[in-house]
């Protein structure tokens, strides 16, 4: 998360600033202006700088359409060549989307400024990436928590773990795919587990023996296991067995 996009931007020849753009890129950009449709154009003009990406994002299908037409791809592969700039995809896009949009507001083409906005633009995003994942993490623990205070050893409790079938037909299950949900539309089906609950197993860290919440394992004795052809974690069990479940992995309400 901390390797941002811009470290691949890298730049040999600091000052550059493109005063022929009319040759270089507008022919592209006139293009766009021709082909996309002209509320989207518009919108994408009056977006202020740090929203320009996702206004952009509402024609990018289009723009890697006419970006990759035999016409316009070697003219932008050699301005990207000339003023040495990333071979990166992604990077090329996002510059050229910076561009655009001072093209659109008459702003003068300066590679190192839309470099600088895309190392601006990154550390946004690395932020907002933490947050999600802080806020994310907050609501796992939580609900790990709570799972943990409803099951005491000797329960019987339910589980429930969506399915998905690969292009061979095998099935895998999988985990903390919606935390906090019972919601499986998406999923090819779902492998239901009733099982007593003979054990929990606690991690615990330092010289106070504190439960680390971010590992509780349950194991369970199996009563109920819906379909025996389906693998939990690459292993097949039937009735009887014991299965350990990770509470971190499982990351939905226990029934």
């Amino acid at each position: 998360m901390k390797v941002l996009l811009f470290t691949t931007l890298m730049v040999s020849i600091f000052g550059i600033s493109c005063n022929k753009q009319d040759t270089e890129l507008n022919m592209f950009f006139n293009t766009l202006q021709d082909s996309i449709n002209s509320n989207k154009i518009l919108l994408f003009k009056n977006a202020p700088e740090d929203s320009a990406l996702f206004y952009f994002n509402k024609f990018r299908a289009e723009f890697i359409e006419i970006k990759n037409n035999p016409t316009y791809s070697p003219i932008l592969d050699g301005f990207f060549d000339k003023h040495k700039l990333t071979n990166y995809t992604e990077g090329r896009i996002s510059f050229l989307c910076f561009a655009f949009h001072d093209r659109l507001n008459n702003r003068k083409i300066n590679v190192n400024e839309i470099l600088n906005r895309l190392h601006e633009e990154d550390i946004r995003y690395a932020r907002l990436r933490e947050k999600d994942y802080n806020a994310s993490e907050f609501e796992k623990k939580k609900l790990m928590q709570k799972n943990n205070a409803k099951a005491q050893t000797g329960d019987i409790i339910n589980l429930v773990l969506p399915v998905k079938f690969n292009d061979e037909g095998k099935s895998a299950i999988y985990c903390n795919n919606y935390p906090a949900s019972l919601d499986y539309s998406s999923f090819d089906d779902s492998l239901k587990i009733t099982g007593k609950l003979l054990r929990k197993k606690y991690h615990t860290f330092n010289e106070l023996n504190k439960i680390d919440t971010t590992e509780i394992i349950f194991e369970l004795k199996i009563l109920k296991y819906s379909n025996k052809n389906y693998e939990f974690f690459y292993e097949k069990y039937k009735i009887g067995d014991t299965i350990k479940i990770a509470l971190g992995a499982y990351g939905r309400p226990i029934i």
